[in-house]
């Protein structure tokens, strides 16, 4: 409840494997919040609590994240539970996939990369795979999965947020 949304930022950039690049913005009930520095003129996320938001489940956020490509993540908030100081926090229980590449067009750039790598003989997958994963890709045997998913590494990476 104390969770502020530009620390749900992080936690989102976290999730989604991105490296907070670009702009973005929260609308819940109506009102948009952002990152003041931004100068959008919305409320600031910094101020912005989610216990002061949410009071029940079934709460729908929105996150929008670069406004170019234009990731639009909802969030419905399922249900609110007392605090427990044995969990650390934030955690992830459940998931699948990797987060969409940052830059790679929106969803319909994403979707078009995907089944790009899907094929090797692809004229453009060397390319591609150089922009995703650098020079040596080829030489140290190294791919992108996109199915690719691991509870325990994320919940390593949220918890060097801390």
């Amino acid at each position: 409840s104390d969770t502020t949304l530009d620390t749900l930022h992080r936690i989102l950039q976290v999730a989604f494997g991105w490296s907070n690049d670009h702009m973005h913005l929260f609308r819940i009930a109506g009102r948009e919040y952002s990152n003041p520095e931004f100068e959008l003129d919305y409320l600031s996320e910094s101020d912005a609590m989610l216990g002061q938001m949410i009071q029940r489940p079934k709460v729908k956020i929105i996150y929008e994240y670069d406004f170019g490509d234009s990731w639009e993540i909802e969030i419905i908030v399922e249900k609110i539970s007392p605090f427990d100081d044995q969990q650390p926090l934030p955690v992830v229980t459940d998931g699948e996939r990797a987060g969409p590449l940052e830059d790679s067009g929106g969803v319909w750039g994403y979707q078009d990369l995907v089944e790009m790598l899907r094929d090797p003989s692809h004229p453009e997958y060397a390319e591609r795979m150089e922009w995703i994963i650098g020079d040596e890709w080829e030489e140290n045997g190294d791919h992108y999965d996109p199915e690719a998913f691991s509870i325990e590494e994320m919940n390593e990476a949220l918890r060097r947020l801390r």
